[in-house]
C-alpha cells in the first residue's frame, strides 16, 4: 500500500461528497473553509451510481450491522463505505467504525492507515478514497486549515 501522502500529492486520491461535507464541517475559519473547499472541489469525486438506491443501501448497511451489535457512530460512516463499495475501491481510514463496517459487508476493502503521522496537512481528515487518477494542479493547503 502507498503512503497516504503519496496518493495526495499524485493526485491517485478521491472523495466522495459526504466526506467534502465532513471535511468543510470542521474548518478552523471562513478563510480555511474557501480554501479547503477549493481543494476538495478539485479532487476527483466518487458520486453514488444511482443516488436513492446507493442512500438505501446505506440504510441496510447500517441496520446490518446493528443486527448485528455494531453501532456506526454516523450512518455517514456506512454510505462512505457503501460509494467505495459500488466503486470498488480501497477505503483508507483511521476510523475504527470501517473496521467493524467491513465485517458486516466484506465487499468493503477497508486499510487502516495512520494518518496522522503522516506529515501532509490533508491527512487530518479520516477518509480517503484511493481512486487512481491522475490531476493537474490543486490549491495548497495549510495543516491549521482543518479545526
Amino acid at each position: 500500500m502507498a503512503n497516504p501522502s503519496d496518493l495526495l500529492e499524485s493526485s491517485e486520491a478521491a472523495v466522495a461528497p459526504v466526506i467534502v461535507q465532513e471535511i468543510l464541517q470542521g474548518a478552523a475559519s471562513q478563510e480555511n473553509l474557501e480554501r479547503l473547499r477549493e481543494h476538495f472541489l478539485s479532487l476527483p469525486m466518487l458520486i453514488p451510481t444511482d443516488p436513492a438506491g446507493t442512500y438505501a443501501a446505506a440504510g441496510v448497511l447500517y441496520a446490518r450491522c446493528r443486527w448485528q451489535g455494531i453501532t456506526p457512530r454516523s450512518p455517514h460512516d456506512c454510505l462512505i463505505a457503501q460509494v467505495a463499495v459500488e466503486h470498488g475501491v480501497t477505503l483508507l481510514h483511521d476510523d475504527r467504525d470501517f473496521e467493524q463496517i467491513a465485517r458486516v459487508e466484506p465487499a468493503l476493502n477497508s486499510v487502516v492507515a495512520d494518518l496522522v503521522c503522516c506529515d501532509h496537512p490533508l491527512l487530518a481528515i479520516a477518509h480517503v478514497h484511493i481512486f487512481r487518477q491522475r490531476l493537474g494542479n490543486r490549491p495548497t493547503l495549510n495543516p491549521g486549515d482543518l479545526g
